[in-house]
């Protein structure tokens, strides 16, 4: 299944073709709902049954034929309610995903570059390429989609922690990600530095409450995030301005939402 999350026909037209040629059905959006919205069309349109196993794959990806069922067999083996393969990227293949962690103390999900040589428990899996058994899915009901993009699989995640879910990294299967590859501006882009603030702060407001907000560790993490614009090649000041934007719409919708206003 693809979602095509766009509005231009011309890419449309070109990925109908694409699958036409491999019987893969699409999907086509009235408009960009983003991420967290696009996979979840996706899911309900295959109706997988809770034996099923959901395969999530960022665009700029390379998988051999024989990874999914690997990556199918680990999570039965392991008895995994979702799993990652190993990621790597650039030319030289270096690790940009072996097994992950979210640290509630900073505020941020932590990517391990030295992955483990077996399947190891971790406490956040990267979306890019996510497998999630059929019965976890129905149990989370999916991605949140008021967060458009960025910090949906670490919401996700929080959520499985919660209900004792098992998540593991499997080392032993391996996929190619062009890191970046979907990006259209030089560098991050405004709307990274402004979904990046805004949803930190919405998703450490709503699960650690203000201790999460306002201990040093985040508020070092949130500065941090800040000054990045400052090191970009280009549109540095737009990028700062949207960054702080982010703030401050973060910090008016936890208002709001606790004074039971949406």
């Amino acid at each position: 299944m693809i979602v095509d999350n766009s509005d231009d026909m011309c890419e449309w037209s070109r990925i109908r073709s694409a699958a036409s040629r491999f019987g893969v059905d699409c999907i086509q959006m009235s408009s960009n709902l983003g991420f967290g919205a696009g996979v979840n069309r996706g899911v309900k349109a295959l109706n997988p049954s809770d034996e099923s196993h959901i395969w999530i794959l960022n665009p700029d990806t390379v998988v051999r034929p024989d990874t999914a069922v690997a990556l199918m067999t680990a999570l039965s083996d392991s008895g995994a309610d979702i799993a990652s393969p190993l990621i790597v990227t650039d030319p030289s293949e270096r690790v940009w995903y072996g097994g992950g962690n979210f640290d509630s103390r900073r505020g941020r999900t932590c990517h391990w570059s030295d992955a483990p040589d077996v399947i190891t428990e971790c406490t956040f899996v990267t979306g890019a390429a996510m497998m999630i058994r059929g019965l976890a899915w129905r149990r989370l009901g999916g991605f949140r989609e008021d967060l458009f993009m960025y910090w949906e699989d670490a919401e996700l995640c929080i959520r499985a922690h919660q209900r004792g879910m098992k998540m593991v990294i499997v080392p032993s299967v391996a996929i190619w990600h062009a890191v970046g590859g979907t990006a259209n501006d030089s560098g991050k882009s405004a709307l990274y530095y402004f979904y990046m603030q805004r949803n930190r702060i919405l998703i450490l407001g709503e699960y650690f409450g203000l201790g999460g907000l306002v201990g040093v560790s985040a508020i070092l993490e949130a500065l941090r995030i800040g000054v990045r614009p400052f090191r970009e090649e280009s549109q540095r000041v737009r990028k700062f301005t949207a960054s702080a934007r982010g703030i401050v719409h973060g910090l008016r919708l936890l208002a709001g939402r606790s004074s039971g206003i949406v």
